[in-house]
């Protein structure tokens, strides 16, 4: 019975848009860790950015990340409508 009732859940729009919500937090949360781990001369260095770059280039990593995600989950892309401007996505 739980198993059935999960499985309906899962197919509504409203879990659909969660799934996308939590994988673009997730997506955001990874993003900001990989470039937070290089050290200020390394960012100026190596990337050519300073930490003050850091965030609207993670938050622009999480909407690629996101919108990848969407493409390969056909089931995920009608959910996508009226979340893009929230998350900052283009609408995959």
């Amino acid at each position: 019975m739980f198993a059935k009732l999960t499985a309906s859940l899962r197919s509504t729009e409203t879990w659909r848009r969660f799934e996308i919500a939590r994988f673009h937090r997730a997506a955001l949360q990874r993003a900001r860790a990989e470039l937070n781990a290089y050290a200020p001369h390394e960012l100026a260095s190596d990337l050519r950015i300073s930490s003050a770059d850091i965030e609207p280039l993670a938050q622009e990593e999480a909407r690629r990340r996101t919108e990848l995600h969407v493409a390969r989950h056909p089931e995920l892309r009608a959910a996508l409508d009226g979340m893009d401007a929230r998350l900052g996505l283009a609408g995959a």
